[in-house]
């Protein structure tokens, strides 16, 4: 037999377990096989009022956490760019904003103005997040990027 112990939230069974704790509840074997299931595909094992296993839909992201997601995605996109234009990453890019050579100076320069636009923008709206915010909602309103400059001679 198979139990479940609120106090625990553990399962026993009987011929593998010598001591099953006091507030144990007996299982059916298809109640069990379910909640091992549910627990596998990501629900969270909890008890009702009368101390019988339940599954419940774990809660999701906080809105620091929702944020937390999009501020890294926004950091992605625009390290993607200035690697797509031959640099390391943004700051790699942005370190050359004084350069004596021309295309390094205008790449800098359209980078640096579309990144402080993308966290201007990312700032001014984070407010409006909630928990659980689809991250790919948000960032449908990402400043564009710009497109590389050319610098001729």
């Amino acid at each position: 037999m198979r139990y479940y112990s609120p106090g625990s939230n553990s399962f026993y069974d009987d011929q593998i377990n010598v001591t099953i704790p006091p507030d144990a509840v007996s299982l059916l074997d298809s109640y069990y096989v379910e909640l091992l299931n549910g627990i596998s595909s990501g629900k969270k094992l909890t008890s009702d009022s009368h101390g019988q296993p339940i599954l419940q839909d774990p809660p999701g992201p906080t809105v620091q956490e929702t944020q937390d997601a999009i501020s890294t995605r926004i950091q992605n996109t625009i390290d993607t760019l200035a690697k797509s234009w031959g640099y390391d990453n943004i700051v790699s890019a942005i370190s050359y904003l004084s350069s004596s050579n021309k295309q390094y100076a205008a790449d800098a320069t359209a980078l640096n103005t579309w990144r402080d636009a993308v966290w201007t923008w990312a700032f001014q709206n984070f407010p409006s997040i909630t928990a659980g915010q689809d991250v790919n909602a948000f960032l449908a309103n990402i400043p564009a990027a710009p497109s590389k400059p050319t610098v001729s001679g």
